[in-house]
């Protein structure tokens, strides 16, 4: 701050006027550091020449005098001082209080929150290895909301809205054994003419699931649904389906295998004693 070397009147001033015991303090004359150590609210502040500097600060600026002292040497001091400087150094003491301040806090929430350790996962050892895959994960949903889509247009006997769900090449093996494989064109004809022939269709889907087998990085769709279709003379006829619908790169059916289960029949009573 521009005062002369050994001109210490203006800082022992300034010691006194905020009521401290100057007995706590000490002025190296050639840098003008004050060492403030009265208690446990200590800073040290380096003042040399024209530059302010916090040097260390242990905790916040809590105690009159400290705050006496920053404010006062600010305003009293040599008249070179600018309103620039003024500024700087409210800054400076204003940052090292706020950043003190955080940091304890932070250091004292970390402490608090209790340390938890990852969670092992169990080795199992299955008595079958899979001819494909046994590591899956949950899929993409939109796979699933593609395929839900579809269902919706066979009930409807809209599968046309249907043709781009599908990829160019297509392969479909049905719960009868019989195989479809082939360009999308020729699938939905021919999806076309075996929902006319079932009159009215409403599936009531049971449950879905979309799945990405991770040593493939191939996504697939697990539906089961119980499809019920009544034809021209009102004959009702009831299945229960299990699809497995796998999905390119693109999103786009490529594949689907068909499992079909006659509904349960409960068992006849039996006969009544005589």
């Amino acid at each position: 701050m521009n005062i002369p070397d050994g001109d210490t009147d203006t800082l022992y001033y300034l010691l006194n006027a905020s009521g401290a015991d100057l007995a706590n303090y000490s002025i190296d004359n050639q840098h003008y550091r004050l060492h403030i150590s009265a208690n446990p609210n200590h800073f040290e502040l380096t003042l040399k020449l024209l530059n302010f500097q916090v040097v260390k600060t242990t905790s916040s600026l809590r105690t009159s005098s400290s705050t006496f002292l920053a404010l006062s040497y600010t305003f009293f001091t040599s008249k070179k001082i600018s309103f620039m400087r003024k500024m700087y150094l409210f800054a400076v003491i204003a940052l090292a209080t706020a950043c003190n301040t955080g940091t304890d806090k932070t250091k004292s929430e970390a402490e608090k929150e209790p340390v938890t350790e990852p969670v092992k996962k169990e080795v199992v050892n299955y008595p079958f290895t899979p001819d494909y895959s046994s590591d899956f994960e949950i899929g993409d949903p939109r796979n699933a909301m593609t395929l839900l889509n579809m269902y919706k247009n066979w009930d409807n006997n809209t599968m046309n809205n249907s043709k781009d769900y599908f990829a160019q090449t297509d392969t479909m093996i049905f719960s009868d054994g019989s195989m479809f494989t082939g360009n999308r064109d020729s699938l939905i004809l021919m999806a076309n003419n075996v929902r006319r022939q079932m009159g009215t269709v409403v599936d009531s889907v049971h449950a879905w699931v979309p799945l990405r087998s991770r040593d493939h990085n191939e996504e697939w769709v697990l539906i089961w649904t119980r499809e019920i279709s009544t034809d021209a003379k009102g004959r009702k006829s009831t299945k229960e389906l299990h699809e497995i619908w796998r999905f390119d790169k693109d999103g786009k059916i490529n594949l689907m295998y068909q499992y079909e289960q006659q509904p349960p029949k409960m068992p006849p009573p039996p006969p009544k004693k005589k």
